[in-house]
């Protein structure tokens, strides 16, 4: 996973009259405050990470209506938190 990847990233929102998902807000904030600013970070080198793959395995969101489908949001966080703990990793280090 880039930084140019993440920024890019699009969800749907969650289908159905009654639907609930994700508070887009804070989604969109996490990604634009912390996981592509720290992902620009260690392409960069690794000065100035805003958030650990830890961290963002415990981050949650709001659930209204008209939110974010969150199996998609979640697989996206899987994903980075997995680029992370790469990046993280004294062995493999990016």
């Amino acid at each position: 996973m880039r930084s140019s990847e993440a920024d890019t990233i699009r969800f749907d929102q969650a289908a159905g009259l009654f639907a609930a998902g994700y508070e887009t807000g804070q989604v969109d904030d996490l990604i634009a405050d912390r996981i592509v600013p720290t992902l620009q970070a260690y392409e960069r080198g690794g000065s100035g990470v805003r958030i650990t793959a830890e961290e963002l395995g415990e981050a949650t969101f709001r659930i209204g209506r008209r939110g974010y489908e969150a199996r998609a949001v979640d697989a996206f966080l899987d994903k980075v938190a997995a680029q992370l703990r790469k990046y993280e990793s004294p062995v493999t280090g990016g």
